[in-house]
């Protein structure tokens, strides 16, 4: 019986069909696998939101993986745990990209370390390509779902991080100076704050009616504001500090009731000042003597001789470029600020050094509006609050302000 050609083409065609659709579904069963992975993947690198956004929004990812990097401490691994979740996203390229994964927080360059600019990982390493999901979704026609999102859902055993919450948003505040303060009187009055910063030619001062987000500066009679001038206390405080060049060495009096009692170095005559405070039971001085490598931390409590003040590991090791670093004392608490890289991170202790707390993250510029580029560095009393203020050049120039009312453990913007 003689075979017709076109009973032959029916068959070949038919079998390619069938071919072409078992592909399609093997793709569609791949693109289902590689999905869920994918998910798990990100579930444990960016939190709860991690798998909707690595593949529709993948900016939005990499800030959130970058937003748990800086939350991190600078000696734990954060991404350490998704090794696991790896190969799946990854495949061959896993071992290039493992010792970025194993790498701690602060082996990171948008890290903002304190230790200099030799970290050997940068978050680009992490970036994660989802090329082959888009491949799989065209090869698994046409069975693939107009839209896959609902496939990024990760496995109930799958290992989801922690959301890191987002930084509160910076007030806008305006009137001080971009420089540290260095010693300054913080007194109360019926219409707010009134400070008072320097002495003689150098003396400064201003008033604030908001809280001390905004200040003005004052023109007063140079007589009544020299009586405070050259002085650090808290509002009210009977016990008072004054910072005075004495030859050879840098000194630190203590007042009580207007009267000077005691005088003890703090650092050489040459040394350089990086910030000062006090209250009412000690004054803190961060200072640089002349040829040294790092800072040193000192404490001088009232009516007593001063001494180093013990600070954490990545303070010790501080880079001598690039750092910006404050105190503040507040209800006999130390609070430290260190800036670098527009992130500020603030650390606290409530016994005079001999234990801190971990690092915060009050400030991290990339999180706040593009037209705030000044990074808040400074740390200032007002109360019972601790102001963290960037200051301006210009009077006239806002710059981002927060406040903490627990001793620097959380912040407040707008």
């Amino acid at each position: 019986m003689p075979i017709r050609l076109r009973y032959v083409a029916l068959l070949v065609g038919a079998g390619l069909s069938l071919r072409s659709l078992g592909l399609g579904a093997l793709a569609f069963w791949q693109l289902h696998t590689a999905a869920a992975q994918l998910a798990n993947y990100a579930a444990c690198m960016a939190g709860p939101t991690g798998p909707q956004l690595v593949h529709r929004h993948p900016d939005q990812f990499a800030h959130l993986v970058r937003r748990r990097l800086i939350a991190a401490q600078p000696d734990v691994r954060p991404f350490a745990s998704c090794l696991s979740t790896l190969d799946a996203v990854v495949g061959a390229a896993r071992d290039a990209r493992r010792a970025a994964h194993e790498a701690r927080a602060g082996e990171y360059r948008e890290y903002g370390a304190l230790r200099g600019d030799s970290q050997p990982h940068h978050l680009g390493e992490l970036a994660v390509d989802v090329g082959r999901i888009d491949q799989l979704r065209s090869a698994a026609w046409p069975f693939a779902p107009a839209d896959v999102e609902p496939l990024f859902t990760p496995e109930r055993a799958a290992k989801q991080s922690q959301h890191v919450p987002e930084p509160p948003r910076a007030a806008r505040g305006r009137g001080l100076p971009a420089a540290e303060l260095g010693y300054s009187t913080l007194r109360a009055r019926a219409t707010g704050q009134l400070l008072v910063a320097g002495r003689g030619a150098n003396l400064r001062a201003f008033h604030s009616s908001d809280g001390g987000i905004n200040w003005s500066a004052l023109d007063e009679d140079a007589s009544e504001l020299g009586e405070i001038g050259g002085e650090c206390s808290a509002a009210d405080a009977r016990s008072r500090f004054g910072l005075i060049h004495s030859g050879a060495q840098l000194r630190v009096e203590s007042w009580v009731n207007g009267a000077p009692e005691t005088s003890f170095p703090v650092a050489g005559g040459d040394s350089r000042l990086l910030s000062f405070a006090c209250d009412a039971g000690a004054a803190l001085a961060i200072v640089r003597e002349e040829g040294a490598r790092r800072p040193a931390f000192r404490i001088c409590p009232h009516l007593a001789p001063c001494r180093n003040m013990s600070v954490p590991p990545l303070l010790r090791d501080v880079a001598s470029e690039g750092v910006e670093l404050s105190v503040g004392r507040v209800k006999g608490v130390a609070v430290i600020s260190m800036a670098r890289a527009g992130v500020v991170r603030v650390i606290s202790s409530r016994d005079d050094g001999e234990t801190w707390t971990p690092a915060v993250v009050a400030y991290d510029r990339e999180e706040q509006d593009a037209s705030r580029r000044s990074t808040p560095s400074h740390l200032l009393t007002v109360g019972s609050r601790v102001l963290l203020y960037a200051g301006s050049r210009d009077a006239n120039e806002q710059y981002p302000v927060l406040s903490s009312g627990d001793f620097g453990a959380s912040w407040q913007g707008q």
